[in-house]
């Protein structure tokens, strides 16, 4: 790390993470702000001191210059407890279930051993036909086969498949769908809401309360912010190998689907 750095080079790196922090992209055509990030002494006090102090990443991708918050962000990201609020549920193991649940979801959209995007869209059914298949070969298996399988993943599969087991498929008595905790529909919905809101997906969803039209209806889409952190994954090493194992496990679990 350097001890000086020139005052050309803080003002233009605090620039570029001015710019980042208002949109979290500097497009390509923003030619000005981007000609900075090519000076190598800014990217450096990019990487080694606001990247670090601001607990976020900064990289290129596709021309464009983008920033997302590490996992442990509580102010650029999201936390636990937000999610839970926002989930409305209690307990560690829904965060971990809406993780689950979007691993699932990039396994579905990423179906290769590139980050190249397999397909448009995703039915919210074949989301959840998804999920309960895998998360019921979890609870199918031994014990010792579970406490292998949450070694192997390093997720809490064996929690999160009694978590998700539990919850009712549907009710048809319900009122209001997209208020409900306690079957596995409304779940999705409030995970793919809160990840909407987050700018990594799109659900266009059927505004009716009733479950087959909501099912058969309701698509989601990636937005650009996903499939660029995806992307992006790739192009480190450690991090690829950490990804696609992640994604085979939630392939294989239960086998690919036709």
């Amino acid at each position: 790390m350097s001890l000086s750095w020139s005052r050309e080079a803080v003002s233009s790196a605090f620039e570029i993470f001015t710019h980042l922090l208002a949109d979290g992209i500097i497009p390509a055509d923003n030619k000005v702000v981007l000609t900075q990030w090519d000076n190598s002494e800014v990217r450096a006090l990019l990487h080694e001191v606001i990247e670090t102090k601001a607990k976020v990443r900064i990289f290129e991708a596709g021309g464009s210059l983008h920033m997302i918050p590490e996992l442990d962000n509580d102010v650029l990201g999201f936390n636990a407890s937000l999610m839970r609020e926002k989930l409305g549920e209690t307990g560690h193991v829904a965060v971990f279930a809406s993780y689950f649940i979007i691993l699932c979801l990039l396994a579905l959209f990423f179906e290769g051993d590139e980050p190249i995007r397999t397909r448009d869209y995703l039915g919210l059914e074949k989301l959840e036909n998804h999920v309960t298949a895998m998360l019921t070969e979890v609870q199918s298996q031994s014990p010792e086969e579970r406490s292998a399988t949450d070694e192997r993943t390093g997720l809490e599969l064996s929690a999160i498949a009694e978590f998700w087991l539990e919850k009712e498929a549907f009710n048809p008595k319900l009122k209001n769908l997209r208020a409900s905790t306690k079957n596995r529909v409304s779940f999705l919905l409030k995970v793919c809401r809160f990840f909407e809101d987050q700018g990594y997906l799109r659900l266009s969803e059927n505004r009716s309360d009733a479950l087959l039209e909501v099912m058969e209806n309701s698509e989601i889409r990636l937005l650009p912010k996903l499939e660029t952190v995806v992307q992006w994954y790739f192009f480190d090493a450690n991090r690829k190998n950490t990804l696609l194992s992640l994604v085979h496990s939630a392939q294989n679990l239960a086998g690919k689907e036709a």
